[in-house]
């Protein structure tokens, strides 16, 4: 994704909200998420919170599908897509 391709709509609401820096990080979360190892970062995590890596993991999932469909509302695509579909994958692991 590119950020010339967010929606003016979107870009006026992240700015109101102090959300630019989010709004330009996204390509790079979004690769990130989809080409990283998904255990090695439930596993830092939990080494760094004391908590359960397997409750972690599963957070994740569904803190993706969650983003997936805020952006989904909000029609930024392809972030959307890519959130689902990352949910879906890590979903079946």
């Amino acid at each position: 994704m590119r950020i010339e391709d967010v929606p003016d709509t979107v870009r006026a609401k992240a700015r109101v909200a102090g959300a630019e820096d989010w709004l330009e990080g996204l390509p790079g979360l979004v690769a990130e998420l989809l080409d990283a190892d998904p255990y090695a970062r439930a596993t830092w995590l939990a080494a760094r919170t004391g908590l359960d890596p397997a409750a972690i993991w599963e957070w994740g999932v569904v803190e993706r599908v969650s983003t997936g469909l805020v952006c989904a509302g909000i029609d930024l695509q392809p972030v959307a897509r890519e959130m689902l579909a990352a949910a879906d994958t890590l979903a079946r692991l």
